[in-house]
């Protein structure tokens, strides 16, 4: 959960996004125990995930290629002019959607699929 030392709002394309409001939707409490079935989602047999919580994380330094981004099928598509336009309307008329998991970084900063 956010602390008060915690910066929770930044500008997102000019818009301030909290990041409370995925705490809200994809709530956790208590190290070791998780309140959302999205959780779960990221064990697999071998590995026991835990959820650590939410930060801003700056990527606006990284090359396109750089090691941290781990998410194969943007870089091979990449985005054509159409979809940017698209994405820029929806994101004007709906604002940033928190209903959906944000990226996960792993614990050696990569961002994971």
């Amino acid at each position: 959960m956010a602390t008060k030392n915690k910066i929770t709002t930044r500008k997102f394309c000019g818009v301030d996004l909290d990041i409370t409001e995925f705490e809200n939707t994809f709530p956790y409490n208590q190290q070791g125990q998780q309140d959302h079935s999205v959780y779960s989602s990221f064990n697999t047999p071998s590995t026991k995930t835990e959820f650590l919580g939410y930060e801003w994380f700056y990527i606006g330094d990284e090359p396109d290629d750089s090691d941290i981004f781990d998410n194969k099928e943007v870089k091979s598509t990449g985005t054509i002019e159409s979809d940017v336009d698209g994405i820029a309307y929806d994101f004007r008329m709906s604002g940033y959607d928190v209903s959906k998991f944000p990226a996960v970084i792993d614990q050696y900063n990569k961002f994971r699929n």
